[in-house]
């Protein structure tokens, strides 16, 4: 990713360490590494 404007690596940055957060907090949340998790996640599907 490539921002010139400051706003947008700051917003950038923000959103990378709230994924971090959520990621591993459904570690820890979870017991299950995150490799793991993402692959039980990847089998949901959303129907309407």
């Amino acid at each position: 990713m490539f921002h010139w404007a400051l706003r947008r690596i700051e917003a950038h940055v923000k959103l990378c360490v709230l994924a971090l957060q959520v990621q591993r907090t459904a570690e820890i949340r979870t017991g299950l590494p995150w490799a793991r998790l993402a692959h039980l996640l990847g089998t949901l599907k959303a129907v309407r």
